[in-house]
This record gives structure tokens, sequence and C-alpha cells, in this order.
């Protein structure tokens, strides 16, 4: 939990666990906005993080963010046929309670200058990954219907799937949306015939017969370079993309042309490529980045300047534990 009161009288109350530092991060951003709100405004804010405490009470923070991954029913309807429930390293719960923070926060904001009061913001993980479930809880609501395993296919549409290709560790996607896309596919792959098969005939049937039809693109795909597998496709306006992993995406063409990535020199790590931002404004000149922060980097601008602390109170908050260079000590 995270609370803050007046911001001329009580400094900044944080116990509890946080779940992974990004919501650690997340939970220190809008605590200097909620502080800076009430120095603008004269009145305080509370502010409520609470990152399923009432589940991970006694269990490592970091495994947090994958829990409620778990929690939410995710994992379950997106993963793969015959694995386990099981997560790696990556989970998108972590973004989930950053959209719904920075939109509370504004909507707060809204409420005082209509009411003149504050709210109480609380960031829940598993409730904010609830609308990326939306259809399917629609679907289980009004028909019954419960979906497990789809791991990367589509409700409806087949072929919707990743397959591997000739070399080591390269996969492309293919979908076909229609017929007419799936007759191109068929012509392409020099099988022309399956286009007119019944299980294949329509996307009804394509569908019923996903598992076979897969594994008749699989064997195709298996023989062929995943780039020449894209180009061909997409000359026939059929959807298909490689997945990329890390050396692709650096050398990926269309990043190159787009400058997507750029070197930022760091004191620490030296000379490294980051991703700027997705997408280019014509008239809004890209203006080159920083090196991302070092721990302890800004905390005296942000607090001193920005929130105008006192020497005595950046101090004090040093002595608490909240701000410095070294990690909590139950932070293995």
């Amino acid at each position: 939990m995270l609370a803050t009161g007046h911001a001329e009288h009580e400094p900044v109350r944080v116990a509890g666990r946080m779940a992974g530092y990004q919501a650690g991060y997340l939970a220190a951003l809008t605590t200097m906005m909620a502080l800076r709100a009430a120095e603008l405004r004269g009145s305080g804010e509370h502010v409520d993080v609470s990152m399923l405490e009432a589940l991970t009470h006694n269990i490592d923070a970091r495994l947090t963010q994958l829990q409620a991954y778990q929690y939410s029913g995710r994992i379950g309807t997106r993963s793969t046929p015959g694995a386990l429930l099981a997560m790696g390293l990556f989970s998108c719960a972590d973004a989930a309670p950053g959209i719904g923070g920075a939109l509370a926060f504004m909507l707060d904001l809204r409420y005082r200058d209509r009411t003149g009061r504050g709210l109480l913001i609380e960031l829940a993980t598993v409730e904010n990954m609830v609308p990326m479930l939306g259809e399917f809880l629609m679907d289980y609501t009004l028909n019954g219907r419960q979906w497990e395993h789809m791991g990367n296919e589509h409700w409806w549409l087949a072929p919707h799937n990743i397959d591997r290709c000739q070399h080591d560790n390269m996969w492309v996607t293919i979908v076909a949306r229609n017929d007419e896309e799936f007759r191109r596919l068929c012509a392409v792959m020099l099988r022309p015939e399956l286009a007119n098969d019944p299980r294949f005939v329509d996307n009804a049937s394509r569908y019923a017969h996903r598992r076979a039809l897969d594994a008749i693109i699989g064997a195709w795909t298996a023989n062929a370079d995943a780039r020449w597998l894209m180009h061909r496709l997409q000359r026939e306006g059929i959807p298909v993309g490689v997945v990329n992993n890390e050396p692709g995406i650096l050398d990926d063409p269309q990043h190159r042309a787009r400058e997507f990535f750029q070197a930022i020199e760091h004191p620490s790590t030296g000379r490294q490529l980051h991703p700027r931002r997705a997408w280019c404004a014509s008239k809004t000149p890209w203006r080159p980045m920083r090196h991302p922060p070092r721990l302890d980097e800004d905390n005296a601008y942000v607090y001193r300047e920005l929130l105008g602390f006192s020497d005595k109170e950046y101090r004090r908050f040093e002595e608490l534990g909240h701000i410095g260079l070294d990690y909590d000590p139950s932070v293995p």
C-alpha cells in the first residue's frame, strides 16, 4: 500500500510490497505526481497501489506480476495446447496497471476540478488485466463457452498460426482471412488441390480441420527461408510476418529504414542501441534521448527542485530508506 498525506506536513509513507520494479517505478511516479498536485492545488492526495496484496502477502514480490497473469486467466486461454500453465519472464500484466494508473490519475484531477474533492485510487493488477480478456468473458457469459489453450490460433480463422522455418529458431506467422487468400496461399505452396479439398473448401471447414491444415503448412515452411516466405506471400496479399529474434529485430530492414533504434552512450555500459518511439511525426523532430537513469541519479533533482523538499527533509528520506543507492535488504 502506498499513501501520501498533505505534502507540507507528512512525508511519503510506503508499506507492504511492490510487485516488481515496474510497479515500484509506477508507485514512485504516482507519488511524485500526487505530491506535485497537492502542492499546486493546496490539498492532499491518497493513492492506494495494491498489487494482489491479499494473494501475495508472503510471496516474493518479483513473482507477483507473473501470478497476476495467471490469476486473470490470460495464460489459460492463450497457452499452447498441451503445455503446462507456466509463464516465462515476460508478462503484459506489467503494462496494464501503468495504463490504468495514468488514466485514473487524470480522472482524479478532472473530478477535483469539478467537485473540489480528491479520490482514492486503487491500482489492482488482475482487474486491469480483465479488459484484455473481454471477448472470452463475454462469450462465456452469453454462450457458456469456455476457451482454453488457444496458443496462436484465432477464434474462427484458419490457417492462423506460427510455423517453423528452415533455419534454427526462425518462424513465420501466416493467416488466410478468406477463401481467396487461401487459394493464393495454396498456389504459392504449389498445392492448388488443397483449395478444393472438402476439409478446407471454406473457412468453417478449415477451422474444423485446422490441426491437419497446420501440419501441411508447417511441413512446407520447414524447408523454406523465413524472409523469403514473408516477401513471397506478402506479394500475394497474404498476411504474413517473420517472428524476429533479437539479432533479427536489430537487423530488420524496416527498422533500419525508419531509424527505429538509436545509439545512446551510457556511463556504465557504453554505447548501446535503444528503441525510439513507435511512430514518426512529420512536423515533430526527434530529440535524442539521454541514457537510462542510474540508481539515485535524479533523486536530488526530483525531490529538491521539482517537489521542493528541503535538505533536511531529503536527508530524512535517505535515513528512512525511501531513496538511496542500495536496495532494501529484503531484496536478494
